[in-house]
């Protein structure tokens, strides 16, 4: 619904912009069209966080950090990009990204579970345990986008990209560690989407993209969608200023050495969606 709103806002507002002399030399000499060559981004994102892991693929249940562990459910997580159009067309375009999602609770348990170590050995966490948790995730990704449709108002490209994603995550009871664990990818995770960019006028852009990763593979399945769309507003001819809504998803599941470099013996998802905003330095 909110990417819809998003859209939609986007077209009334590029209807309107229909109506004011379109003029980019004009305004602009030295730019002939709106998309930078580099440009560098610092941001944050004020996020709602679900998450769901499982340690050991046999017995044990699927733990709610936030309902049953106590995880912070509401966090701002900080957010850098940078972008460089590398050859004289612009339509080659090479992008970095990195943010961090790191968060800790702590809690009462409401209710009596077991959970079964790496090892196969099985714990069992008892009514009433004071619980503490953690789950720290650092994504890094880089891309590269070709512009395959490229004029003075759209920029629309496809997007091939490699995400490393070490997450560490564990919980202790009491003092005593119960279940720690960690999915660490030293082989990047392939990623394909597309990103769009819509210059409504010559100083409001509407920006979007999606990224989607899926493999089934000797025993681990696990997937990845990044949607993202945001209202870009150039205040000046170096500086802009965005606002917008990202949701980023995860999902995997392992037994330990399905996939080479990945340790995961269990489940782990996790969705952080929320506000985006931004300053973006443009080159």
């Amino acid at each position: 619904m909110k990417l819809k709103l998003f859209t939609g806002v986007a077209i009334v507002l590029a209807w309107s912009g229909g109506a004011v002399p379109w003029a980019w030399a004009e305004s602009d000499p030295a730019r002939a069209v709106p998309w930078e060559t580099f440009s560098v981004t610092l941001g944050g994102m004020l996020s709602k966080t679900d998450s769901v892991f499982r340690v050991g693929s046999g017995l044990g249940v699927d733990v709610d950090f936030e309902k049953t562990l106590g995880l912070e459910t509401k966090t701002t997580v900080f957010r850098a990009e940078s972008g460089w159009r590398f050859t004289e067309n612009r339509r080659h375009r090479l992008d970095a990204s990195w943010f961090a999602l790191h968060r800790d609770g702590s809690r009462t348990l409401g209710f009596q579970f077991d959970v079964e170590k790496p090892d196969g050995s099985i714990t069992t966490i008892s009514t009433g345990t004071e619980i503490s948790s953690h789950l720290d995730v650092d994504i890094y990704e880089l891309a590269y986008s070709y512009s395959f449709v490229q004029d003075d108002r759209l920029d629309l490209a496809v997007v091939g990209g490699l995400y490393v994603m070490p997450v560490d995550f564990g919980f202790s009871a009491s003092g005593v560690t119960v279940a720690e664990g960690g999915l660490t990818f030293s082989a990047p995770l392939p990623v394909i989407g597309y990103r769009m960019d819509f210059a409504m006028t010559p100083k409001w852009f509407f920006r979007s993209g999606t990224q989607i990763f899926y493999v089934d593979y000797n025993g681990f399945v696990g997937s990845l969608s990044d949607i993202r769309a945001a209202f870009e507003y150039q205040a000046t001819k170096n500086l802009g200023l965005g606002l917008g809504f990202d949701n980023f998803r995860v999902n995997f599941e392992g037994n330990g050495s399905g996939l080479p470099g990945s340790d995961l013996d269990g489940t782990i998802a996790f969705e952080n969606r929320g506000l985006q905003f931004y300053a973006k330095y443009i080159f």
